[in-house]
């Protein structure tokens, strides 16, 4: 495990300086080479559909406003070989997602080509508590049930997402 320093997540409101939107950090993504994204949720309203504003992900450079705080991360699983326990999935550990909970997901980049278009598979983000691999945390069945109990693990990020790397 890595300390690395992030803005706090889901800690009042901070500022997109690139917009001016007022809004909350509620997700940090770092990829292999410690870079770090964070989804912005703008406050407020869409007047059309009455559902929360559009979310949006900016870099770290674009926020004014909020704390830094120093998290614990296994940053080392980074590039390395993971399998989903439950359905199998294998590929690459290429980015780390913390959410607002404190719950830590992996995004697996599966290797080969989709036989249909020739083109990559998308990347699936997955709970860490649900992979295996050499860099990956072993927890006891007491170490998880009070780690998911801390850190309660929400969806995964939804597909698609536009981390920009």
């Amino acid at each position: 495990m890595a300390k690395i320093t992030i803005m706090q997540l889901g800690e009042g409101l901070v500022t997109d300086t690139a917009t001016g939107m007022k809004g909350m950090l509620t997700h940090c993504h770092v990829n292999p080479m410690g870079h770090t994204m964070y989804v912005f949720q703008p406050k407020g309203l869409n007047p059309e559909t009455g559902h929360p504003l559009e979310r949006t992900f900016i870099d770290e450079s674009r926020i004014q406003g909020g704390t830094a705080e120093e998290i614990e991360v296994p940053t080392e699983a980074l590039g390395t070989d993971v399998e989903d326990k439950a359905s199998g999935l294998k590929g690459k550990a290429v980015g780390l997602v913390v959410h607002l909970s404190g719950c830590v997901h992996i995004d697996i980049q599966p290797t080969g080509r989709v036989a249909k278009t020739g083109g990559a598979p998308e990347r699936v983000d997955v709970d860490i508590r649900r992979l295996k691999g050499a860099k990956i945390p072993d927890l006891t069945k007491a170490e998880r049930a009070k780690d998911q109990k801390v850190k309660p693990s929400p969806s995964a990020m939804p597909k698609g997402n536009a981390w920009g790397f």
